[in-house]
Protein backbone atom coordinates (compact mmCIF):
# COMPACT_ATOMS: atom_id res chain seq x y z
CA UNK A 1 0.00 0.00 0.00
CA UNK A 2 2.65 2.30 -0.96
CA UNK A 3 0.31 4.35 -3.06
CA UNK A 4 -0.75 7.88 -2.06
CA UNK A 5 -4.45 8.29 -3.76
CA UNK A 6 -6.76 5.60 -3.82
CA UNK A 7 -9.64 5.44 -6.02
CA UNK A 8 -12.77 5.67 -4.12
CA UNK A 9 -15.43 3.19 -4.04
CA UNK A 10 -19.55 3.68 -4.49
CA UNK A 11 -21.50 1.68 -3.93
CA UNK A 12 -23.29 0.78 -6.92
CA UNK A 13 -27.26 2.42 -5.87
CA UNK A 14 -24.79 5.35 -5.48
CA UNK A 15 -23.15 5.37 -8.69
CA UNK A 16 -26.88 4.32 -10.29
CA UNK A 17 -27.93 7.73 -8.70
CA UNK A 18 -24.63 9.67 -9.77
CA UNK A 19 -25.30 8.43 -13.38
CA UNK A 20 -29.10 8.89 -13.91
CA UNK A 21 -28.74 12.62 -12.24
CA UNK A 22 -25.52 13.37 -14.94
CA UNK A 23 -27.68 11.94 -17.84
CA UNK A 24 -31.18 13.93 -17.27
CA UNK A 25 -28.20 17.16 -16.22
CA UNK A 26 -26.97 16.55 -20.07
CA UNK A 27 -30.18 16.29 -21.72
CA UNK A 28 -31.14 19.14 -20.02
CA UNK A 29 -28.30 21.42 -21.09
CA UNK A 30 -28.46 19.51 -24.72
CA UNK A 31 -32.03 20.82 -24.72
CA UNK A 32 -30.98 24.46 -23.37
CA UNK A 33 -28.10 24.97 -25.88
CA UNK A 34 -30.36 23.93 -28.74
CA UNK A 35 -33.10 26.52 -27.84
CA UNK A 36 -30.13 28.87 -27.29
CA UNK A 37 -28.53 28.29 -30.40
CA UNK A 38 -31.89 28.36 -32.31
CA UNK A 39 -33.01 31.91 -30.68
CA UNK A 40 -29.15 33.18 -31.91
CA UNK A 41 -29.60 32.19 -35.25
CA UNK A 42 -33.03 34.05 -35.41
CA UNK A 43 -31.94 36.76 -33.46
CA UNK A 44 -34.96 36.54 -31.05
CA UNK A 45 -33.98 38.22 -28.36
CA UNK A 46 -37.12 37.67 -26.15
CA UNK A 47 -36.60 33.63 -26.36
CA UNK A 48 -32.97 33.78 -24.92
CA UNK A 49 -34.08 34.98 -21.14
CA UNK A 50 -34.72 30.90 -20.16
CA UNK A 51 -35.65 28.28 -22.03
CA UNK A 52 -39.26 27.18 -21.98
CA UNK A 53 -38.42 23.50 -21.67
CA UNK A 54 -36.47 24.78 -17.92
CA UNK A 55 -39.31 27.49 -16.69
CA UNK A 56 -40.95 24.55 -14.28
CA UNK A 57 -37.63 22.99 -13.64
CA UNK A 58 -36.24 22.99 -10.26
CA UNK A 59 -32.60 22.98 -11.59
CA UNK A 60 -32.74 25.74 -13.68
CA UNK A 61 -35.18 28.26 -11.12
CA UNK A 62 -33.02 31.12 -9.58
CA UNK A 63 -32.73 31.54 -6.23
Amino acid sequence: MGSTSRAIQASAETRGKIKEACIKLSSESGKALKELASAIQNEDSTTISLPSHCKVQKCCKQS
